[in-house]
């Protein structure tokens, strides 16, 4: 059977050179994210209620009469330290805040890598509430879909991310492994090239290259990208079980048709 690249899509996602988030792209995707993912500060309702056990305090040490009178009607110490108790455990037990955006994307991403796409999909959605500018969401959730394999919409978000910056080679090979499902090789060809174009070294580029000119029918230019894949990929655990595949395909040997041995001559 042939090398089913196209057709195990988590495998080829798992070997891909995805892009990782810096700090500082992480700061700059956060024109999205929700305003009220400020940290709340507990500290400042105790700050206010131990200002007012101090007033408190010094207001029943000034007032008090010399005769043993009936007491101040000033809030007790104790009464406000457990309103302050109250307070700082409403503020303890609000709801918990939501992830960040870096956080979603990283998380997404791990689980991408273990082939949880259910999930990475349910966590990228509240994202896409008002679409993003950077092209990281769109292409991470088009990667989760494709895994799952909605291809119709992983090619929407594909599409986006490349609007959004088409100088990254994997929008690219991600949109080339939608069209070889689809069955769409020269499709896949244009835009492994264009890949290829901004960062020629990529394994994977190569890989599904030959792929599709192998269902194509040319297995000299086939030959030709798998060689180059083969070459790239040295010394890449990563690799290591595609490049046994591939081993194998390329080593297997056609059994040759043999005639029946002729009778012997009377």
């Amino acid at each position: 059977p042939p090398l089913s690249v196209s057709q195990e899509p988590s495998s080829v996602i798992s070997a891909t050179k995805l892009p990782t988030l810096t700090t500082e792209d992480s700061d700059k995707d956060m024109a999205n994210a929700d305003p009220t993912e400020e940290p709340l500060a507990p500290n400042l309702v105790a700050m206010s209620v131990e200002e007012e056990i101090i007033q408190t305090e010094e207001l029943v040490k000034t007032s008090r009469p010399l005769t043993d009178s009936a007491p101040p009607r000033s809030p007790t110490l104790e009464a406000l330290k457990a309103r302050r108790e109250a307070m700082n455990h409403d503020v303890q037990t609000t709801t918990p805040l939501q992830p960040t955006q870096a956080n979603r994307l990283r998380h997404a991403q791990q689980l991408i890598r273990s082939g949880e796409y259910e999930g990475a999909v349910a966590l990228l959605s509240p994202l896409f509430h008002d679409p993003p500018v950077k092209w990281e969401p769109w292409f991470w959730m088009g990667t989760a879909l494709l895994g799952k394999g909605d291809m119709e919409q992983a090619d929407q978000f594909f599409l986006s991310g490349l609007a959004r910056n088409d100088k990254i080679p994997q929008l690219w090979i991600q949109r080339a492994l939608v069209a070889q499902q689809r069955g769409d090789y020269q499709l896949a060809i244009h835009e492994l090239r264009q890949a290829e174009t901004l960062e020629a070294d990529l394994p994977h580029i190569h890989l599904n290259m030959g792929y599709a000119y192998e269902r194509l029918g040319n297995d000299r230019l086939a030959n030709q990208y798998y060689g180059k894949f083969l070459k790239l990929s040295e010394d890449q655990p990563v690799f290591f079980s595609t490049r046994k595949k591939l081993f194998a395909r390329l080593t297997e040997q056609t059994p040759t048709k043999t005639s029946p041995p002729s009778s012997p001559k009377p």
